[in-house]
């Protein structure tokens, strides 16, 4: 506003001058905690006719839409030849370090995490020296450098993981995003985990959460790349007691179970990552339904074949020059398995009652595929890194290398697939008679049923008996009665 009246005149005329007023330290600057670079000025004055707008005749406006760009321009010149720079960002570590002059005003401006470096910087101290931690790529940080000058980035594709890991650490976003969107948008077999290792470091779920899924589609030529050879590899056999265990188990389920495990040997024993790849853990289902290491099963147990005596050696063995490194972390208590999430024996891919829960970024089946009969294999992440896993099932018993199937009544430990009731039924009443199951009534969602079905344990059949005289389900608090001919 331009007051053509003297002051003199101002005060002759018996107006007030106008009051500058600013806002205080908190109000004035907003953003971050530093706060932004433009502070907030409010001018007033007790003079209605001042605070009306000047009209169009009276105010003219001059529009140089090419002012800012010919200022970064000409920053950016005097950058280059090292005039008028008040920062000097030594980059690198030991003896290869670089310098890059700068003006502290303009990479402020792009970078919030230089502008949070020089704030401090600045404190207490007119040094115009500033090293920058981290394992920076050089010509990436000179690049996103220029693109503070020049609002132009130029990036080579074999530089893309680079730039992304220096503009995450800069959080410079614009660059971030366009780099993360274009390395999503490129995913291979042979790169997709190496990008996803440089997006979980940027810590961008939703980026991960979309290669994950890439993952999980084309598993079955992840598995094959080279990559794979770099990330650690854990190997597990599941001992089984017959074939029908071995050909009824949900490979998809034996997998979250082997993580659990595993998670249990972090939490419980303070297991080290090295200790999980340096041999080939043998586990067996307990009947709390969860997996145990063989080398729990005791001496002299029908379980502890010569197969299970040899694995228990080979773990004394590997286990004598590192006995240390195994033990319990210090503060940890140790309790007792938590029911399982899965069950072995199951068709449902369902995860029950685990599903409900939000799943762990850092323990977690990112997706498995089967490479044999008994074998699978797949990526998963153990206490945030992420491995290859590798799971195959082996028959223990005498007769461990025939291809015939045991009875399905040689051990009471053994597990089978059951063949199908005649009718679907819930709530239904249940008891043993003359060596059957008997189950009786119930309801088939619509009515209360009469029907009775018995299932032969020898035969591994249902038959259908003849049906009670009165339809039955759910009793509170009363016996279930049962009537029926054999």
């Amino acid at each position: 506003r331009l007051l053509h009246d003297k002051p003199s005149s101002i005060k002759d005329s018996g107006l007030q001058p106008p009051v500058v007023e600013s806002l205080s330290s908190d109000s004035a600057f907003s953003g971050t905690k530093s706060g932004t670079m433009d502070p907030t000025v409010v001018i007033s004055t007790l003079d209605e006719e001042e605070q009306k707008p000047a009209k169009p005749a009276e105010m003219l406006i001059f529009d140089d839409s090419a002012h800012l760009n010919k200022v970064l321009m000409n920053l950016n010149k005097l950058r280059k030849n090292k005039q008028f720079c008040d920062v000097v960002l030594h980059v690198g570590s030991g003896q290869d370090v670089h310098e890059i002059y700068a003006h502290r005003a303009v990479v402020a401006s792009v970078s919030p995490y230089l502008f949070e470096l020089l704030a401090q910087k600045t404190k207490g101290t007119l040094q115009n020296q500033c090293k920058i931690n981290g394992n920076f790529d050089i010509s990436a940080f000179e690049r996103l450098v220029d693109y503070a000058y020049t609002s132009r980035l130029e990036v080579p594709k074999s530089k893309m993981k680079a730039m992304y890991l220096a503009a995450a650490k800069l959080k410079v976003h614009p660059v971030t995003k366009y780099c993360g969107k274009y390395l999503v948008e490129h995913l291979t077999p042979e790169n997709c985990t190496g990008v996803r290792a440089i997006l979980v470091e940027s810590m961008d779920q939703e980026l991960v959460a979309e290669v994950d899924t890439y993952i999980r589609e084309n598993i079955a030529e992840v598995v094959k790349s080279k990559e794979l050879q770099s990330l650690p590899h854990i190997q597990v056999e599941l001992v089984q007691h017959s074939n029908l265990e071995m050909d009824a188990t949900n490979n998809k389920h034996l997998c979250h179970m082997v993580l659990d495990w595993m998670r249990s040997s972090f939490d419980q024993e303070g297991v080290l990552m090295e200790t999980l790849t340096e041999k080939v853990h043998m586990l067996y289902l307990n009947l709390d339904r969860t997996l145990h290491d063989c080398n729990d099963i005791e001496t002299g147990d029908a379980k502890d074949t010569e197969m299970i005596q040899d694995y228990k050696r080979l773990s004394r063995r590997l286990s004598q020059p590192k006995g240390s490194k195994t033990k319990g972390r210090p503060g940890i208590t140790v309790t007792t398995p938590a029911k399982p999430r899965q069950f072995l024996y199951t068709r449902s891919d369902s995860s029950g009652s685990s599903s409900s829960d939000e799943e762990d970024r850092d323990w977690k089946i990112i997706a498995t595929t089967s490479t044999g009969a008994h074998s699978t294999m797949g990526l998963a992440v153990v206490s945030g890194t992420m491995i290859v896993l590798s799971v195959v099932q082996r028959l223990n018993g005498p007769a461990s290398t025939g291809d015939s199937s045991p009875e399905v009544c040689n051990t009471t430990l053994g597990y089978t697939t059951m063949p199908p009731m005649m009718s679907s039924r819930c709530s239904m009443g249940t008891a043993e008679f003359q060596g059957k199951l008997l189950v009786c009534g119930g309801y088939d969602r619509g009515e209360c049923l009469r029907t009775v079905e018995a299932y032969n344990l020898a035969t591994n059949r249902w038959t259908s008996l003849a049906p009670m005289q009165t339809p039955r389900g759910r009793c509170r608090r009363h016996r279930f009665v049962m009537a029926s001919s054999m």
